[in-house]
């Protein structure tokens, strides 16, 4: 009871508090990166659609299901924007570098992706613990420290190329 575990972001899937027990509740902290797939948000909700349907229960859902359950819908949208002549390695490619503002009610802050230094646009992390089998909010949307050039570089971009609004989430009134 003296020391506080951590995971990253690979341990935060459906299985984790349940397998771990009561034993563990609240005493091992993990760094989702993402919001609860729990939410009650549209992209929360989708995503756990998506998993009942291809999933297999054994596996349950994870952060990194959640990945790549954006990746696809960021990847989506953009190619929709796109004309067919622009549907090549470089158009795409292009297309992909101007993301900006990009939101999810999966995400912190907004997504972007750039050509810029320290190209870290997901710079903000929440952490959650086990807690009656289920998994927890144990520290909201907080940002990461900026001890490193590349995320104090990614910082200073956002700011000056308005990459994220200032927009936090959770949006108000967001439920743990």
């Amino acid at each position: 009871d003296r020391v506080l575990w951590a995971g990253s972001t690979p341990a935060y899937d459906t299985r984790f508090a349940e397998k771990a027990g009561k034993f563990w509740d609240g005493k091992f902290g993990i760094n989702t990166e993402l919001l609860p797939f729990t939410g009650k948000g549209p992209d929360a909700k989708l995503y756990r659609q998506v998993g009942a349907k291809y999933v297999p229960k054994k596996w349950g859902l994870s952060s990194f299901g959640q990945f790549g359950f954006l990746d696809a819908r960021v990847a989506t949208e953009v190619l929709l924007t796109l004309k067919p002549s622009q549907l090549t390695a470089k158009g795409v490619n292009t297309a992909f570098t101007k993301i900006k503002n990009w939101k999810s009610d999966l995400l912190c802050r907004p997504f972007y992706s750039g050509n810029l230094p320290g190209h870290v646009p997901n710079n903000w992390d929440i952490t959650t613990t086990g807690k009656d089998g289920k998994m927890v909010v144990r520290e909201p949307c907080f940002p990461i420290a900026g001890v490193t050039p590349e995320i104090k570089a990614a910082r200073a971009a956002e700011k000056k190329f308005k990459l994220t609004s200032g927009t936090l989430y959770p949006p108000p009134g967001w439920q743990r």
